[in-house]
């Protein structure tokens, strides 16, 4: 048993952690938003400046826009 503590020992303090796999997930989230961040927009204004928040409303007025112009 002596003769395969100083192994495990290694291998305990070498696996990852579930912190450091934590951190991962949370950078590799990050950097995921970050590539999709100007791809969608979520609020349009209007002539007024007034915000348009109603996302199906807006996803709607788009698609008879595109239909409207082909």
């Amino acid at each position: 048993m002596e003769a395969l503590k100083g192994p495990l020992d290694e291998a305990y303090l070498s696996a990852p952690k579930f912190e450091a796999g934590v951190a991962r997930a949370h950078g590799f989230g990050a950097r995921s938003l970050e590539e999709f961040k100007g791809s969608q927009v979520w609020l349009k204004t209007d002539s007024n400046g007034t915000y348009e928040s109603g996302l199906a409303r807006s996803a709607r007025a788009e698609r008879c826009a595109q239909l409207a112009a082909s």
